[in-house]
């Protein structure tokens, strides 16, 4: 199943690395996102590049028809991210402890310039290999993941009205 969002922002490319790299934007984004957890495992600088492995817990409801499936589900997962600054890209690969080798969920964001700000796509793809729930696991993660980018495009609006540069 295909993952994509695409907004529009009110910022510069360069705001928005900057941001998304900030601690304290982090965390008030977090925040926003209703995440229970967000932890970073690994943060290794190489060259133009970075590499990011961050545990994250969404506070979401799982679906009933897999707590039967799972009794212990839980929605937490391990995020690979490499952020390319020449390419204005990360790519990602989210890794769930639970599922193993019958989930696959990556892709990438970019950012790039576009009139009075900058357009971020999200393009990204799904997989869950489970008799029965797979293709409803899929669907509720899609549909989490490109709310949860709405979010953030309505949110990085509001912070930079609060934090004027």
């Amino acid at each position: 199943m295909k993952i994509y969002a695409s907004h529009h922002l009110p910022c510069s490319v360069e705001t928005f690395w900057r941001l998304y790299f900030d601690d304290e934007y982090k965390e008030a984004l977090d925040r926003e996102m209703d995440l229970a957890e967000h932890v970073i495992l690994e943060d290794v600088p190489r060259g133009d590049r970075r590499f990011i492995r961050a545990r994250l817990t969404p506070n979401r409801e799982i679906p009933k028809a897999v707590q039967k499936v799972f009794r212990s589900a839980t929605l937490s997962y391990v995020e690979e991210r490499l952020y390319d600054a020449d390419r204005s890209r990360i790519d990602w690969t989210a890794l769930h402890d639970m599922l193993g080798k019958r989930f696959r969920c990556s892709g990438q964001f970019s950012v790039q310039p576009e009139g009075d700000g900058s357009r971020r796509i999200l393009d990204g793809s799904i997989e869950v290999k489970i008799l029965g729930v797979g293709r409803l696991i899929e669907k509720t993660i899609a549909s989490d993941v490109e709310r949860t980018y709405d979010v953030s495009a309505r949110f990085i609006g509001r912070w930079l009205e609060e934090h004027p540069e």
